[in-house]
């Protein structure tokens, strides 16, 4: 549990109002330790009130790149394709965290499955080709101008047009206003639904939710102090999923002989190696307690390899929280600013 902070400042974090970001945000944020008080969904003004106070603004996630441009927001939450797709290159701004780990998708160029020799960009390029020596050019529909055109003059493919779509884009080459598409993919499931099939090798950004900063306005010292809170506990979490805490006791002569047999396995040895203890029993005076912190897909081969070491009432938990030497993200935002 942590405790409350008595920080206050004037912070002001932009999160998705609705859609796909918005529940996963919620219960990300309410996870990490950070609870935003929100009395009604129509409010699109909240309060953080735990460890630390800010403002939160509900925002759509397409508009929040540029609500934190222009000083409406200091820190935002939205989906790093729409980072990339939506931010200026005049404007300060930078990804502390690119990866929240939900709301995880791909853009990806899709054409009709009746374009049966068509794979890859190669084969998209000979088509560009061949429309072009038609005097066509290959129409895609997108809401991802700047992404896709630039990963397709990347690719060498310049015979295009992109068509802007707001609604559903699955629909465009049946409909007959483009010929394929480049959107969001999740799980596929649409695409194959609307006869439409991903390029092989046509995958353009692969993205998640991600946390964002403007340089200019956060540079202020109640603002660092609770965007440190946030970082900090944004971090922490994330590296808390990925393990477990483990304890056992274990018999042996002694520290050296029970580090010996542990070491059999390295790979099986915890971030750090485990630390030892004596446990004090009039039972038993070999007997050892072991700590390690592993992770996830590691657990029952590590708690095999410690019954066969003499390992014995081994428990098993959740971390919540793993804290490294520092907080790099805040780090990083520490580092641009003093390049100003």
């Amino acid at each position: 549990m942590i405790l409350k902070n008595d920080i206050k400042s004037n912070l002001r974090l932009s999160i998705p109002s609705d859609g796909a970001l918005y529940g996963p945000t919620m219960e990300f944020l309410s996870a990490c330790g950070l609870k935003v008080e929100r009395t009604n969904e129509r409010q699109y003004i909240a309060k953080l009130i735990e460890p630390c106070e800010a403002t939160v603004i509900f925002q759509r996630a397409t508009d929040i790149t540029r609500g934190i441009e222009n000083g409406t927001s200091d820190l935002g939450i939205t989906g790093f394709d729409k980072y990339l797709e939506n931010k200026s290159l005049d404007i300060p701004t930078i990804p502390l965290i690119q990866s929240l780990n939900y709301g995880k998708c791909s853009l990806v160029l899709a054409v009709p499955i009746g374009w049966i020799e068509t794979d890859n960009l190669s084969d998209l390029r000979e088509i560009s080709i061949q429309l072009a020596k038609k005097n066509k050019t290959l129409r895609i529909a997108t809401k991802y101008e700047r992404l896709v055109e630039n990963y397709l003059r990347q690719n060498k493919i310049i015979n295009f047009t992109l068509i802007q779509s707001s609604g559903g884009l699955e629909g465009a080459p049946s409909a007959g206003y483009a010929d394929m598409i480049a959107d969001i993919r999740s799980s596929g499931t649409t695409l194959t639904q609307n006869n439409l099939k991903e390029l092989s090798d046509g995958t353009i950004l692969s993205s998640e939710a991600c946390i964002v900063a403007n340089t200019l306005t956060i540079n202020d010292p109640s603002k660092l102090a609770a965007t440190k809170i946030i970082l900090e506990l944004l971090e922490a979490y994330l590296s808390g999923i990925k393990y477990y805490h483990l304890t056992a006791n274990i018999n042996g002569k002694n520290e050296t002989e029970i580090t010996n047999k542990l070491s059999a396995k390295s790979e099986l040895m915890g971030i750090r190696g485990p630390s030892l203890s004596t446990v004090y029993t009039s039972t038993n005076a070999n007997l050892f307690s072991i700590t390690l912190i592993i992770k996830h897909e590691a657990v029952l081969e590590t708690v095999d390899h410690i019954r066969k070491c003499g390992g014995m009432d081994i428990a098993c938990s959740q971390i919540d929280y793993l804290f490294e030497n520092k907080s790099k993200s805040y780090a990083t935002l520490i580092k641009e600013l003093n390049k100003k």
